[in-house]
């Protein structure tokens, strides 16, 4: 996704074009999208501002970041004019997000262009829109159901589901729908199954495989990135090749799902279907079970030392130079907190932030939060800034109330056309007045969905927001004194108040999850007080 731009003009238009994903090597789509905008601009008397080039899925509102920062520009009055090409790249969301988009930009004065589409503010162009809307939306419901549907049909047939993606050791024949043994790739499988059963670590595992040269899995299936990088072994490579139940002989379809919010989850034991003799085995059962006992014997022991060394900040402290958690990590009887960049062997070099104790820092925290908390100033500070609704949540309630207007209104239009029905008695007109009663329905079903996906979105906002009674309770406690908390009572209110610990080298914040920063100290204030 980029975003490339010009001078703007009091006569500036930005364009708007899309594709499907960050994968889709659609570029002659774009590049004739882009053309036939300019065009239509320069033929509206319009000179290029902005070109908005999205990489996703039209069927989000609010997580294509490219839209976002057009309805910001729209929102901040700093463009005249939006064109793209048809309804279905600027929203498969249905007739609820093609009226935010439109009620928005009508709001504030600002011209829609579409090469493919009248936009002008009438009835029958506005029927005429709600109905393309609703086909595009429609129409990626249908993509998405005939590709269950052969999902289910290939499962029935007891033969792969999926789009023919490879793993490691293996590729699929395209013919039978089944894998079959890459033997030189199954070498490096056989090894790292080998080596974890013989009590290997995966960081142990994954150094060797790097120092030896041997090709990642990104290297050997060609895999595209997202981010362009050079593929290299992780230690996720690792844990996904000897979790992976395929490489001892046994497929399993349907492990996982999304639910309502799109969060990629695992499915129950009833839903998850094994598929008989698709992939052959690598490696024996008995070597992939002891390869996955040493594993859950490593996260036994990793739960065990995290409660046998209580470590009130951990998984609270963060790094302020690469945005990655620091992690405590003991060197005899010393424990600190190091970048979790000093560990990640996609990397090349860590980020250089250096280590801090875990007793200094934990003590240092504690008492700079009891006394920014016991000043009323300072609460009443936090309290306003997470009372002031954020930008993201400012967005969606004008969302929420202009979809709700949109209601107001078709119900205001189903009124009177269902009058004029009961007054009329030519059939040919009442047939005319019926369609278009069913016309706004059709609208008003698609906005209710959109509308209730925008009241989710809210939740999810708040949901992130620190709570401000936690806030108050933690600063009456601290205003009569001294409460003498366990650490676990420490740690348990720091997680409750949504709180923070940013570190760059010598320097420290204390941030609320919003990321407002409540305090600031430096290391050399903790030595000389």
């Amino acid at each position: 996704m980029k975003t490339t731009t010009t001078t703007a003009t009091d006569k500036s238009a930005d364009i708007y074009i899309r594709v499907s994903g960050v994968y889709d090597e659609r570029t002659a789509s774009l590049d004739s999208q882009e053309r036939d905008c300019r065009e239509l601009v320069e033929a509206n008397g319009y000179i290029v501002g902005q070109v908005f080039v999205e990489r996703q899925t039209g069927k989000s509102l609010h997580k294509r970041k490219e839209l976002t920062k057009l309805r910001e520009r729209v929102s901040n009055g700093e463009t005249q004019c939006i064109a793209f090409y048809d309804i279905d790249r600027f929203t498969r969301g249905g007739a609820g997000h093609i009226w935010i988009l439109i009620g928005e930009c009508r709001e504030k004065g600002v011209k829609l262009l579409c090469v493919k589409q009248d936009l002008s503010d009438t009835f029958e162009t506005n029927v005429a829109i709600t109905v393309k809307a609703e086909a595009a939306r429609k129409e990626l419901e249908s993509i998405r159901e005939r590709t269950l549907r052969g999902r289910k049909e290939k499962l029935r047939k007891g033969i792969l589901p999926g789009q023919g993606g490879d793993m490691i050791g293996y590729r699929i024949n395209k013919e039978t729908w089944k894998r079959e043994i890459h033997e030189e790739e199954a070498e490096i499988v056989r090894r790292i199954f080998e080596e974890a059963a013989n009590g290997k670590t995966y960081r142990q595992i994954t150094l060797d495989l790097q120092a030896e040269g041997i090709p990642s899995p990104g290297e050997l299936l060609k895999r595209n990135y997202k981010i362009p990088k050079t593929p290299r072994w992780h230690r996720s490579a690792v844990a996904a090749i000897i979790t992976n139940p395929a490489y001892a002989g046994t497929t399993l379809a349907q492990v996982w799902s999304k639910d309502e919010t799109g969060k990629r989850i695992k499915n129950d034991s009833s839903k998850i279907v094994e598929l008989a003799d698709v992939t052959p085995a690598i490696v024996s059962k008995e070597l992939w079970e002891k390869a996955n006992a040493t594993r859950q014997r490593r996260l036994s022991a990793d739960t065990t030392r995290n409660e046998k060394n209580f470590i009130l900040l951990r998984g609270l402290v963060y790094c302020k130079r690469c945005q990655r958690k620091m992690r405590p990590k003991q060197a005899r009887t010393f424990w600190s907190f190091r970048c979790a960049s000093k560990t990640d062997e996609s990397l090349k070099e860590p980020c250089g932030a250096h280590t801090v104790s875990t007793r200094w820092l934990t003590d240092r925290v504690w008492d700079k939060i009891r006394v920014e908390l016991r000043k009323p100033d300072s609460l009443r500070r936090m309290i306003g800034d997470l009372s002031n609704t954020g930008e993201q949540k400012e967005r969606l309630l004008r969302d929420q109330e202009r979809l709700e207007k949109r209601i107001e209104e078709i119900e205001g239009a189903t009124s009177r056309l269902v009058r004029l029905v009961s007054r009329n008695d030519d059939d040919i007109v009442t047939e005319l007045y019926e369609r278009e009663i069913k016309l706004l329905a059709d609208q008003r079903r698609g906005i209710e969905e959109s509308l209730q996906q925008v009241r989710l979105s809210i939740l999810e906002v708040e949901a992130s927001t620190p709570h401000i009674p936690t806030l108050i309770e933690l600063h009456n406690k601290f205003a009569w004194g001294d409460e003498n908390w366990t650490d676990q009572q420490k740690r348990n209110e720091l997680i409750r108040s949504g709180l923070r610990v940013y570190v760059d080298g010598r320097e420290f914040e204390i941030r609320m999850l919003t990321g407002k920063v409540v305090a600031t100290f430096k290391e050399s204030d903790a030595l000389v007080a």
